[in-house]
């Protein structure tokens, strides 16, 4: 019994050191990309963006809140198209943000969605027209996990390479479904830039 005991014992100590080498490993992976210098992606691209009739939520937040304000925000408009159009469709939601969202961790964000044809849009809800611009983008696959690397890239590709814009950085959210409005597949990262011919 004694034996059965401390193989046990042995047994678990090996697992945990096993979690603990892993999460090591982890660690000193996710150190090497930090010190790794940052390269501008092949999938960058650059595009125009046509106006855009929209209808949109914005609010000025800590940075902290932005994960709660954004589900609340994104099933609020789903829903608002919902009933506008008498369909659960789905709809591809975008969002604003301020500069000084990522600068100074306090400024105005904004979600929006196209705006359904003849239609008013809620209380709570502005109809808004997003101009023509120019943009850098980099499509960020999966969550947002890591997307603070692929900000990195495109921020300094933009800066490099072109000139940069100073309105808000725009992205768009893909793969979101009528049931799983917030299940997004992929995230467009929207840079504005004044010029769509990269310098030499």
């Amino acid at each position: 019994e004694d034996a059965a005991a401390r193989a046990e014992i042995l047994s678990s100590h090996l697992e945990q050191m096993e979690v603990q080498l892993q999460h090591t490993r982890d660690t000193v992976g996710a150190l090497r990309e930090l010190l790794a210098p940052v390269r501008a992606p092949a999938e960058i691209e650059l595009r125009l963006e046509p106006a855009l009739a929209v209808w949109s939520i914005g609010t000025t937040l800590e940075v902290a809140e932005i994960d709660s304000w954004f589900t609340l925000t994104v099933r609020k408009l789903r829903d608002a198209v919902a009933a506008a159009t008498s369909v659960d469709s789905e709809v591809v939601p975008g969002g604003l943000y301020d500069r000084a969202l990522f600068l100074e961790s306090h400024g105005e964000a904004t979600l929006f969605v196209a705006a359904p044809q003849s239609a008013d849009p809620p209380d709570g809800v502005r109809a808004q027209l997003l101009p023509q611009a120019q943009f850098a983008v980099l499509t960020h696959s999966g969550g947002h996990e890591g997307i603070d690397r692929s900000y990195a890239a495109l921020g300094t590709y933009t800066n490099e390479k072109l000139v940069s814009g100073q309105g808000p950085i725009r992205e768009h959210y893909l793969g979101g479904t009528p049931s799983e409005p917030t299940a997004f597949t992929a995230t467009e990262i929207c840079w504005p830039i004044f010029s769509t011919t990269p310098t030499p």
